[in-house]
This record gives C-alpha cells, sequence and structure tokens, in this order.
C-alpha cells in the first residue's frame, strides 16, 4: 500500500504545473530541452514534460578538498587539505557549460592547490609570519577563480584546514597496515 502512495505522490509531483525557487536560489528555465532564461524566487508555472525549472543555490558554500600530499622542489612531502568558498554567480552557465558544476569546482581548486603549491619556493612554508602563506592562498585563489569564472562560479576564498611539510602520512599509515596484517597472519 505505501508503495503505491509513494507512486502516486510522485507522478502528481512530475505533473504539478509549478515549481517554487527559494529565496537562496535562482531558477533556470529550460523549454524543450533548451535554455530559455533565468528567474528569480517564488512560485513559478511550467508545462509538465516540455519545461523544466532547475533552481541552483546562489548563496556562498563551503566545501573541504580531501587530503593530498605531493611532493615540493626540494623533495619533502607536503601533506594538505583546504577549505573552499564558492558562490555561484551565473546559474544558467553553472549548468550548461560545465558537467556538475560542484564536482568541477572541487576538483579545479584542489588541482590548482596541488600545481601551484609543487612549484613555489619551500622555504616559504617555514616562515613563522605566515605572510608568504597568505600571499600565496591569495595567488591560488585568484588563479582557481579565473578557471571557475569561464562557468560562473566564483571562488571566494581558499584556507588551509591542514598543512604538514616533510611528514609522510600515506607512507606511516601503509606501514602499519602492512604490520598489522602481517602480525594476524602469524597469530593464525
Amino acid at each position: 500500500m505505501s508503495d503505491l502512495i509513494r507512486l502516486l505522490i510522485e507522478i502528481w509531483a512530475a505533473v504539478w504545473p509549478f515549481r517554487l525557487v527559494r529565496s537562496w536560489q535562482q531558477g533556470v528555465w529550460f523549454v524543450c530541452g533548451r535554455y530559455w532564461r533565468t528567474v528569480g524566487p517564488g512560485c513559478w508555472p511550467v508545462v509538465p514534460f516540455f519545461m523544466e525549472l532547475r533552481p541552483v543555490e546562489v548563496v556562498p558554500s563551503i566545501w573541504a578538498t580531501p587530503l593530498q600530499a605531493i611532493t615540493l622542489r626540494d623533495k619533502r612531502a607536503l601533506t594538505y587539505s583546504a577549505m573552499v568558498t564558492v558562490r555561484v554567480e551565473d546559474p544558467a552557465a553553472a549548468l550548461n557549460l560545465v558537467d556538475e558544476w560542484p564536482e568541477s569546482t572541487l576538483e579545479l581548486v584542489s588541482g590548482q592547490l596541488s600545481e601551484t603549491l609543487a612549484e613555489v619556493d619551500p622555504e616559504g612554508f617555514d616562515d613563522p609570519s605566515y605572510k608568504k602563506r597568505a600571499n600565496l592562498m591569495e595567488r591560488i585563489r585568484e588563479a582557481a577563480d579565473a578557471e571557475t569564472r569561464k562557468f560562473g562560479v566564483r571562488v571566494e576564498k581558499v584556507r588551509f584546514n591542514n598543512f604538514a611539510v616533510g611528514v609522510r602520512t600515506v607512507r606511516l599509515l601503509i606501514d602499519r597496515a602492512t604490520t598489522a596484517d602481517h602480525l594476524t597472519t602469524r597469530a593464525v
């Protein structure tokens, strides 16, 4: 019985002739699969099966990059992760010019971080004032922003969550896992 009710609700939602765009969103309207226009918050009529209204959040979003390890110019390892604040400035471009804009944005910022950090002089990381690191983060933000602006997304801020130079975390974790497996195998 509950499956029947769920099916009826899904059919009703599909043919309901109105779509809601909330105050923190903008709606991208498609007619017969083509971009028509961008609309603001409100209740908008659609013709089912011919029109689609896709809401896109236009308020800042905060994402974290995964923990990454790179080799610096002086052959030391750098392990880091970062927090990225982004905002969609052009919802139509975000939906139409790139596939899955949230994932693409995060991948572009992660790549820009790795690329820039691998090229920079590692002596700046040992500076206790962190002034060089702040300038570096601004350079990374500007470079990532230039890439993401092509599809309507603005990178507002990039900050490090984790930053460790010369620590071989990946190798340490692999060694611990291998030792644990070896000890378990011997005990059996």
